[in-house]
């Protein structure tokens, strides 16, 4: 290779991350020489070779017409498909204007496009094939009515220039990484020995080191642990190595690899504060959707919500994605971020906001916050003067515009990879404004749904750091050579990949043309020549497969099996890059606060629960953010039936007197105005809430919870009617009360006075048990704790009423139960077998008097009381990394969480 380059060949290579690599391996090669200047050598991807002749076409006036970029493509396939498509709504346009771009591509490619003016392809009309025949044939004549060519036709193009002498071909072509050259390429090939052009088919030739190798680990994480440590100790052993880790399933497995080569070749602490994280010794071929690119995303959002509501996870994202001018320095993302506290804790708060509600609310004196109500504004107002519909690129000048008003160019942080993703949106604006060549005009919905398409479909890689370690697909490995190479997931499932014929040619044709995917034959092949072309690029190859994963048996490909076994050291068996310390920190942090403690019981039920979340909680008042999901959240609910029971019991509302005893309910009751009664109180509770009700959907559902409300609440009320007398002495009281050294305000939902004393109750609309008082750490401290050390010298009982569906009761312990709370109770009843005693309560006052002095003395180890019930709902599992040592627990149904507090 670089003795053809001395003498000013050209090398073309199958694609342009071979190019780079080749370009860098012959920098590395002068400078070994002792050269410090160069000429560029000639080495150059098809693609981008063939797009420079044709520019020279272009400027000898050879060639008039307009080479169509993708997006110009795509949008000519949609014209042309509208009318059939019309009416047809389970058919997505973009995705089969896709389909058919690749099907037209692949007719180019193998010299086939004469075949779509043959009589029929299928015997019926409405068959898949042949209505793309008509398409195709539509495609041309657009095409040749307005002097268009699709890129799959540039290969032909320059061919049939070069036969005809309309451009002068190189002296000497290597050809590098093309395993199976199309008929088109052939052709140019052809033309290029006509013409006089020296040729070459190039490949890499290492000498072997050892023979290749068949690695069986026993799962997919043991095998990804293996190659991790595999090349850390080539790289040890080497630093100037250069390897590759090949896989056919990059993007599934991408992951799980990242993370075992970053704790094995990148273990080293930074400080998240200093800047730009030290480079990476490895490197992904696999980029990402310029859409996800935080800086575009970002765009896409601001123009969406012009639009259409943003769900509250997007509005949050955007507040504090530091992409917004308003949003630059730490006190202007310290109020974006307050302010998206006061978003996400709104009562009932929308799970989407329109923009307009956005700036409707009341705004803060932040500077921050005003900045951005007043950047937003401005962008919303230069919107609404746009016109309805417009070109591609006036919707460009337009968006442009926007995002000038928004201010989201104005960045603080100008690295390399923010001025690499402005670049490549840039140039995909200049290709969404090339729209223009047709004369359409779009909606702005339309035209955003187009730009949106285009950031998604096109693949943002950042410049490749040359890093020893290159991770890439098994046939992106295509015309470069390594040291050493890992074959990961050399499965016979897996390797090699098969895939499906396109479905809008008919597959005899694909099989007479030879093309990609007809059989499974031929994919075997492609795939065979791909391993020979590897295996010959390297010095040294060790291919790996799982033995087991997803609870199935694996074997190695037909393409390794060959290969010799080989055991490899797994980290398990070699020494840690960094030795970890254990150190034993019984020194806790003690509470040195000397008044009441907020919370409630929560400090206690936490330091039951798990001491860690206590502290966090409430040592160091840390809150999850809430999030908005359609209606109202459980807690929600919970509260709404609290604040009825609390008024029927409390309150007198609409000119009904609130009850005050079993007397009152009954007789409510008997004068039919015991629903009445319940309905305004819900009423009033839906009120209370704040919700925002603005829409028709939120005003019915609304209503229904209003309507579920007061049904649970009369059928309650039908298990208070049925108990023994009683009169109501308080509702909601407050009291403070003094666990040890631990201060703490606690409430009281209700206690009745009964015939033998006082009962406490507390409502519960979520499932509960007594279980949960009993043991060293009780999981539902609350009533234990106010009768352990409540102000009510007279109880003789403390239970759970439990507001569910679908059988509403009492559970608890009571003295004398059928004497006190229900004659109709039957004798294998917990209320009966296990009475309310005061040995029970000293019971309680022991267990509760350890858990405060914990809580004071300052406990704060990570130790779930029932792994994983305790760390169920707990948001801390990436802090204290409890799944790490025991286990990833499976989160369960919200629903079924405590519904209030």
């Amino acid at each position: 290779m670089r003795q053809l380059l001395d003498r000013g060949g050209v090398i073309l290579t199958a694609n342009a991350r071979a190019a780079r690599a080749l370009h860098l391996r012959y920098a590395e090669s002068r400078q070994a020489e002792g050269a410090v200047a160069w000429l560029t050598p000639q080495i150059i991807d098809l693609h981008s070779w063939l797009s420079e002749q044709w520019k020279s076409l272009l400027l000898t006036g050879t060639e008039d017409r307009l080479l169509l970029n993708e997006l110009q493509e795509l949008v000519l396939w949609q014209r042309v498909m509208t009318p059939t498509l019309a009416g047809r709504t389970l058919i997505e346009p973009a995705h089969m204007a896709k389909l058919a771009q690749q099907a037209y591509s692949l007719l180019a490619t193998h010299n086939a496009l004469a075949r779509v003016n043959d009589p029929l392809w299928m015997a019926e009309q409405s068959a898949e094939p042949e209505v793309f025949r008509h398409w195709a044939r539509g495609f041309q004549q657009e095409c040749t009515r307005h002097r268009w060519i699709a890129r799959c036709e540039l290969t032909e193009a320059v061919t049939y220039a070069l036969r005809f002498g309309a451009m002068a071909p190189p002296k000497e072509i290597g050809w590098l990484g093309f395993d199976r050259p199309t008929p088109a390429e052939q052709g140019l090939q052809a033309a290029l020995i006509a013409r006089g052009t020296a040729q070459q088919m190039l490949a890499w030739r290492m000498e072997q080191r050892v023979p290749p190798a068949l690695y069986a680990a026993k799962n997919d994480k043991d095998e990804t642990v293996a190659c991790a440590t595999w090349v850390r100790n080539r790289l040890e052993a080497n630093p100037k190595a250069r390897i590759g880790i090949l896989l056919p399933d990059l993007a599934n497995r991408r992951s799980q690899l990242e993370r075992d080569l970053s704790t094995l070749l990148n273990p080293q602490q930074f400080a998240i504060t200093a800047g730009a994280a030290p480079a990476l010794s490895f490197e992904f071929s696999l980029g990402q959707p310029l859409a996800q690119v935080p800086l575009i995303h970002a765009a896409l959002l601001l123009l969406r919500w012009l639009r259409q509501p943003l769900p509250q996870q997007e509005v949050s994202w955007l507040l504090l994605s530091s992409t917004l001018g308003a949003a630059q320095g730490d006190a202007s993302r310290d109020a974006l971020a307050h302010l998206d506290t006061k978003l996400r804790n709104a009562r009932c708060a929308p799970p989407e906001i329109t923009l307009e509600a956005f700036l409707h609310r009341p705004q803060t004196g932040v500077p921050a916050a005003r900045s951005l109500h007043h950047n937003l504004t401005a962008m919303l107002q230069e919107h609404r003067r746009a016109a309805r519909r417009a070109t591609g690129g006036q919707w460009v000048r337009h968006i442009t515009s926007l995002l000038l008003s928004a201010r989201w160019i104005d960045q603080s942080n100008t690295s390399s990879l923010l001025f690499q993703a402005r670049e490549t949106w840039d140039r995909m604006l200049d290709n969404v404004a090339s729209l223009d060549f047709a004369n359409g005009l779009f909606s702005y919905q339309d035209f955003l749904a187009t730009l949106e398409r285009a950031a998604q479909e096109l693949i943002f890689a950042p410049e490749s750091g040359d890093a020893p370690v290159q991770v890439m697909g098994a046939y992106a490995a295509s015309g470069q050579s390594f040291d050493s190479v890992w074959f990961l997931g050399a499965t016979d499932t897996a390797w090699p990949t098969y895939n499906r014929p396109n479905p809008l040619l008919p597959i005899t044709l694909q099989r007479e043309f030879d093309m990609p995917h007809a059989s499974v034959a031929d994919d075997h092949a492609v795939a065979r020549r791909a391993m020979e072309r590897i295996v010959e690029g390297c010095g040294e190859i060790v291919c790996s497969y799982a033995q087991m994963s997803d609870d199935a048996l694996q074997r190695p490909s037909s393409l390794v099996s060959d290969f010799a076994s080989v055991e490899i050291a797994t980290e398990a068996d070699t020494s840690l890059p960094i030795r970890l310390e254990t150190v034993a920190d019984d020194h806790w942090i003690p509470f040195t606060h000397t008044g009441v403690v907020p919370g409630g019981h929560m400090p206690l039920k936490r330091q039951a629960e798990c001491p860690f979340q206590a502290f966090i909680f409430h040592r160091l008042h840390v809150r999850e953010l809430s999030i908005a999901g359609r209606g109202l959240s459980p807690g929600d609910r919970g509260t709404l039936v609290h604040k009825v029971v609390e008024g029927i019991w409390s309150k007198d509302l609409g000119g009904y007197t609130h009850l005050t005893s079993h007397a009152d309910l009954l007789r409510a009751a008997s004068e039919g105005m015991l629903r009445p009664l319940v309905a305004e109180h819900a009423a009033a509770a839906i009120r209370s809430m704040g919700a925002e009700d603005t829409e028709r959907w939120e005003r019915a559902y609304l209503k229904a919870e209003e309507e579920r409300t007061v049904d649970l609440v009369m059928d309650w009320l039908a298990v208070d009617c049925a108990r023994q007398p009683f009169e109501v002495l308080t509702v909601e009281e407050k009291a403070t009360i003094q666990v040890g050294d631990l201060v703490l305000n606690v409430r009281a939902d209700r206690i009745d006075r009964i015939p033998g004393g006082e009962l406490l109750i507390d409502y519960k609309t979520g499932e509960v048990s007594t279980t949960s008082w009993e043991g060293s750490r009780p999981e539902q401290p609350q009533l234990p704790l106010y009768a352990a050390f409540g102000d009510a010298k007279a109880l003789i009982g403390a239970v759970f009423a439990q507001v569910r569906w679908p059988k509403p009761l009492f559970k608890g312990r009571v003295s004398d139960a059928r004497a006190n709370l229900s004659d109709a109770l039957d004798a294998k009843d917990p209320l009966v077998t296990a009475p309310y005693t005061e040995d029970v309560v000293e019971e309680w006052r022991s267990t509760l008097l350890n858990l405060a002095e914990s809580f004071v003395r300052g406990e704060a180890r990570v130790d779930p009381h029932v792994y994983p019930k305790s760390c169920q709902y707990c948001p801390l599992a990436g802090v204290c990394r409890v799944a790490e040592c025991r286990g990833t627990p499976v989160r369960g149904d919200s629903a079924e969480e405590e519904e209030s507090e």
